[in-house]
C-alpha cells in the first residue's frame, strides 16, 4: 500500500506539471495512473474472490430456507419475491414524480415496524411532521380527520403496531456521511432513504450522481 501510494503521488505530481504545461505526455501519464489503480483493485479482488463450482444443489436451497424472511407489504409484492426479503437486500423504488413512491415506502416501512423491526426513515423532501402523520395514519388505520378527532385511539393503535421503533430523520445536508452518523447512533434493522435523487454527491452531472 505504501509503495502504491508513493507511485500514485509520483505520477500525480508529474501529471499536474504536464497539465500546467500542456505537455503531450498527459495521456500517457493518465494511463500510468489508471494502471496503478487497476493493479491495486485486481490484487484485492484476487484475495477476496470466492469460487463456487458444483455446490450440492440441496445445500444451496436448504440455506435459503433457513434464512429469516422479512415480510414486504403489500402481500401481492411479497408473493412475487419468494415470500419476503432478506437482510442485506437493497430495493429501489423508481417512478415518475407524484405517483406514490413515498406511499409505497411508508406502507412497506409500517409493515417492517409491525414485525418488530427498527426502521430509520431518512426523509429529505417533505416536511417531517407531515411524513410522520402519514405513518401514524397508516399504523393506526385511521385517516387524518379521525386521528384529529380521536388522538388517544390513534396513538394507542400506532404504538401497538411498532410506532416506537420508527426513527424519522429529516435530512439537513443530504450527505451519506450524515446517514452513516445516524446509522451508528440508532443501529436500525432497515434503512429507507426518501428520496435518493436529493442526496449530495459533490457532482453536478446527473448520470454520475446516480452512479455514485
Amino acid at each position: 500500500q505504501e509503495v502504491v501510494a508513493l507511485e500514485e503521488r509520483r505520477i500525480g505530481t508529474r501529471l499536474a506539471s504536464a497539465l500546467l504545461e500542456g505537455s503531450e505526455d498527459i495521456p500517457k501519464l493518465i494511463d500510468e495512473y489508471q494502471s496503478v489503480k487497476q493493479h491495486v483493485e485486481d490484487s484485492l479482488n484476487d484475495e477476496s474472490s470466492e469460487v463456487y463450482n458444483s455446490v450440492p444443489i440441496e445445500d444451496l436451497f436448504a440455506e435459503g430456507q433457513s434464512v429469516r424472511k422479512i415480510i414486504l407489504l403489500p402481500h401481492s409484492l411479497n408473493d412475487r419475491i419468494g415470500g419476503g426479503i432478506e437482510a442485506g437486500d437493497n430495493i429501489l423504488i423508481y417512478a415518475r414524480p407524484e405517483v406514490g413512491k413515498s406511499l409505497v415506502a411508508i406502507n412497506a416501512a409500517c409493515g417492517f415496524l409491525a414485525q418488530g423491526y427498527k426502521v430509520l426513515y431518512y426523509g429529505n423532501e417533505d416536511p417531517a411532521q407531515r411524513m410522520v402523520r402519514r405513518f401514524v395514519s397508516r399504523l393506526s388505520g385511521m385517516d387524518k380527520q379521525l386521528c384529529v378527532q380521536h388522538p388517544n385511539q390513534a396513538s394507542r393503535l400506532a404504538i401497538e403496531r411498532g410506532y416506537g421503533n420508527l426513527f424519522f430523520v429529516k435530512g439537513q445536508r443530504n450527505t451519506f456521511s450524515e446517514i452513516r452518523y445516524q446509522l451508528d447512533n440508532i443501529k436500525p434493522d432497515i434503512l429507507i432513504i426518501d428520496q435518493l435523487r436529493h442526496m449530495e454527491t459533490g457532482n453536478d452531472n446527473r448520470v454520475q450522481q446516480l452512479e455514485e
